[in-house]
């Protein structure tokens, strides 16, 4: 089980045995994780000189609300990790933007692979 501090957040990387790798605030570790604000982690192809590409992030779930919990199937996470540090930066600054302003193809955020944002 996670042991973590209570004045530090737990930011989460797993990845599904749908293909999904997912970024979220852990609340509780074990079998089947609970998690909140879970946005979904998709490599878009660099253009031209840019082969590095970006990564975007993007609601998991379109119709839940960010701050619900969710428990994870434990089956279906093929495995996990603490995220990179950039990759909690750019999550965090999501997650704390209010939920109208974020959300939908118009409003992804893209950072690019290995750290710098965009």
């Amino acid at each position: 089980m996670l042991v973590q501090n209570p004045r530090q957040t737990t930011i989460m990387s797993y990845k599904l045995s749908s293909g999904e790798e997912i970024i979220a605030r852990v609340q509780e570790n074990g079998p089947h994780p609970t998690i909140v604000n879970p946005l979904m982690m998709i490599l878009v192809p660099g253009e031209g000189d840019n082969s590095q590409g970006l990564i975007a992030f993007t609601p998991w779930m379109l119709a839940a609300n960010d701050d619900t919990p969710m428990k994870l199937n434990g089956a279906n996470i093929i495995t996990s990790t603490p995220a990179r540090e950039d990759a909690v930066a750019q999550y965090l600054q999501l997650v704390q933007q209010p939920s109208d302003s974020r959300g939908g193809a118009d409003n992804d955020t893209h950072t690019t692979v290995g750290g710098k944002g965009k």
